[in-house]
């Protein structure tokens, strides 16, 4: 599905924005086992807290400007240690 997009949109360079994290890429590690099955955006919008993988590469370079928004998430469990931390 995102073959024939980006097959679609090749010419418009339309602004991308990815909603979370874009779809394709793990969002633990960054990894990302089919390159040409993630749409690269311009900027992700992503909840509640920061997933790892849209700081790590190579998903980083799919994600464009990272935004946290926190949705109203209880005060507590934005205090809430993750599980996984980069240097």
């Amino acid at each position: 599905m995102i073959v024939a997009v980006k097959a679609a949109i090749a010419e418009a360079d339309p602004l991308v924005m990815a909603v979370d994290i874009p779809s394709g890429i793990d969002p633990d590690d960054g990894r990302v086992p089919d390159p040409d099955a993630v749409l690269r955006a311009h900027m992700t919008i992503t909840f509640i807290g920061m997933k790892a993988g849209l700081l790590l590469d190579p998903a980083k370079s799919f994600a464009g400007k990272v935004w946290l928004e926190p949705i109203g998430a209880m005060q507590g469990l934005l205090r809430v240690t993750p599980a996984m931390q980069l240097p």
